[in-house]
């Protein structure tokens, strides 16, 4: 529908994480790390001291699976781990889905007019 929900497309996962590492590292209380396993890319998360590394899947840490569509609703704060875990679009420990919470709080997002249509 053309006004069903925020409608994004991710292309390049570990670029994009990149770009907002130092943001997602400061929302997160503890350090720790998430391998995160899209349709377009797998990689890790690690994090401490409000600093973020992405790189390749750390043998042995947690590990979301997710399409990309999703990873971009989390990153624009359209929808919350929960929600899309409960439609079975996330896969992953409770722990996992918790840390999610944490690093993607739903956020109040803003749509230039040319985006529109």
């Amino acid at each position: 529908a053309r006004d069903g929900a925020g409608m994004v497309r991710l292309i390049d996962p570990v670029k994009t994480l990149t770009a907002v590492a130092g943001e997602l590292a400061g929302r997160m209380k503890d350090p720790g790390s998430l391998n995160l396993k899209t349709n377009l890319d797998s990689l890790s998360l690690s994090w401490e001291a409000a600093e973020m590394t992405i790189g390749t899947p750390i043998v042995g840490a947690p590990t979301i699976r997710l399409p990309q569509w999703a990873l971009a609703q989390l990153l624009y704060g359209f929808q919350t781990p929960t929600a899309l875990a409960a439609e079975r679009w996330i896969r992953g420990s409770r722990a996992s889905l918790q840390t999610l919470e944490q690093m993607f709080p739903i956020r109040a997002h803003y749509q230039y007019a040319a985006d529109h249509f």
